[in-house]
């Protein structure tokens, strides 16, 4: 089972969007999974976008619930325990937790996975490529992502100006639209 994380948008050149996309960090593969399709906008394409060794979105940003964004809290102060079981100093503990978020803080620097990065490219792609419209949709895939049956999928839509607080609530398994302006 793996995430990923798909984009939706009208045609274009596709080897233009590759370079665009590869230049932030991302490879595209075409994609058309029919569960999926029923719920886009006509003509709308399916990609899914990859981080640029080629790997899932496992652990992105994207598509996370406010309780699996608070877990880091909780999972942080039991290793806090942990280590005060362990007898460590509070001066070792606070070292280990600084090189923890060190690694995690490049970490998202080179994973290019934060919500404001995802806000900028789409809102970069909506402009480089006078897009009406972008979407993503985020799935935990258990099969081959063209063929897999998806749950109920649940579409939204927000203007472009909304992305940033559109993407910071992106629920797994919501097609989530961004429009120049908003259809009638």
């Amino acid at each position: 089972m793996c995430q990923y994380t798909t984009l939706v948008v009208p045609p274009t050149d596709l080897s233009s969007l590759a370079r665009t996309l590869a230049s932030k960090g991302r490879q595209l593969e075409p994609t058309a999974n029919a569960s999926l399709a029923k719920h886009l906008q006509q003509g709308d394409q399916q990609y899914i976008l990859s981080r640029r060794s080629g790997q899932c979105d496992c652990g992105s940003v994207l598509g996370r619930d406010a309780d699996d964004m608070s877990n880091t809290s909780d999972d942080l102060a039991r290793d806090v325990d942990k280590f005060r079981r362990k007898r460590w100093s509070e001066s070792k503990i606070q070292r280990s937790l600084g090189h923890r978020a060190e690694s995690n803080r490049q970490k998202i620097a080179v994973d290019f996975d934060s919500f404001e990065y995802w806000a900028q490219l789409l809102t970069e792609l909506i402009r480089t490529f006078r897009f009406p419209r972008v979407g993503l949709f985020v799935h935990n895939y258990h099969g081959p992502i063209d063929s897999e049956v998806l749950p109920a999928v649940a579409v939204k839509t927000l203007r472009i100006e909304q992305v940033l607080t559109g993407v910071e609530n992106l629920a797994e398994d919501n097609l989530l639209y961004f429009h120049v302006r908003l259809p009638k």
